[in-house]
């Protein structure tokens, strides 16, 4: 059967991984790399469940977070957050009542709309915003992170950085928003790492656009890159489970990216020959300016079943 994607080390891949590297996309990927390999506690990792259509995001649209590092170690281990108020309460502030979806996803974390404390099912760990950023603190500690701002890389698998929001949002209601790194904007290389806008560009380049089952949820990609990691895949929508498939998503992406730059002038040369090797820009900037659909419907899609069996 022919495989899906191009393998890591083909003249396809290369001649793609090439295009992109005068790119603002390239620049990022770069200086992901950098910090991947030398300073990888410095980069947050992180995954949120909930009702991310909210906007503007609100604390209370946030059901469950995990936060690791480039490592892989956790900086937040999963947790389901607890609000301090009441189900019911929680229910109506995220937007679940009115969102046939949404609904699904509280009542997977909170069960039923009641007026007991949202901490999640018994035996599960939950941690108030007070507890999630005093946790970044001891995290911050223990790796005696210095400088300006402890961390210099804020990644999730979202064009728009909703996981971003969500965590900003939470840690802003205890006055800590500051922990994180600064907004990363389209403009900004350095600290623009979107995965997700990457890939979109890497297919555009591969021809692959219209390859029904290159869809970029993160779970589809993942079970592409690694077919025999079946237990994340099957656990897709718990946030520790989607962080760590986008731990390995990244590796490969980096693995790739270190292939071409360390080949330099060699690989440039081999693959230059008779292709269109023009920087894809273009590409990026209509990626970048493109709405946003395979993260809304990697999250959403899966609680409408859990919603019907009801």
């Amino acid at each position: 059967m022919k495989p899906i994607l191009p393998r890591s080390g083909s003249q396809a891949m290369k001649r793609a991984i090439l295009r992109m590297r005068g790119s603002q996309s390239g620049s990022a990927i770069s200086n992901l790399l950098r910090i991947w390999r030398y300073e990888p506690e410095r980069l947050l990792i992180c995954d949120t469940e909930g009702n991310i259509h909210q906007s503007p995001r609100t604390s209370a649209a946030t059901f469950q977070i995990t936060i690791r590092n480039g490592k892989g170690d956790e900086v937040v281990p999963r947790a389901i957050v607890n609000h301090g108020i009441t189900k019911a309460e929680i229910f109506e502030l995220s937007g679940a009542s009115g969102h046939f979806a949404v609904r699904g996803c509280f009542a997977k974390f909170y069960g039923l709309p009641n007026m007991e404390i949202a901490t999640g099912a018994d035996g599960v760990h939950s941690a108030t915003w007070r507890d999630i950023a005093e946790t970044i603190k001891r995290y911050i500690k223990k790796h005696k992170l210095e400088g300006p701002t402890p961390f210099l890389g804020f990644i999730d698998w979202s064009s728009a950085y909703v996981d971003y929001h969500a965590l900003k949002a939470g840690l802003d209601t205890v006055l800590e928003g500051s922990l994180l790194p600064p907004y990363p904007v389209s403009g900004d290389v350095g600290n623009n790492f979107n995965p997700l806008s990457w890939w979109r560009m890497l297919r555009r380049l591969l021809k692959l656009e219209k390859e029904p089952k290159l869809q970029l949820t993160l779970a589809n990609l993942f079970s592409i890159l690694e077919p025999d990691e079946l237990w994340l895949e099957a656990h897709a929508h718990d946030s520790d489970a989607d962080v760590q498939m986008l731990i390995r998503v990244l590796q490969y992406t980096l693995d790739i990216w270190e292939l071409v730059e360390e080949g330099g002038d060699r690989i440039e040369q081999q693959v230059a020959l008779g292709y269109d090797l023009e920087p894809g820009c273009a590409i990026e900037d209509d990626i970048y300016s493109s709405v946003e659909v395979e993260r809304e419907g990697d999250d959403l899609e899966p609680y409408l079943d859990d919603v019907e069996e009801e």
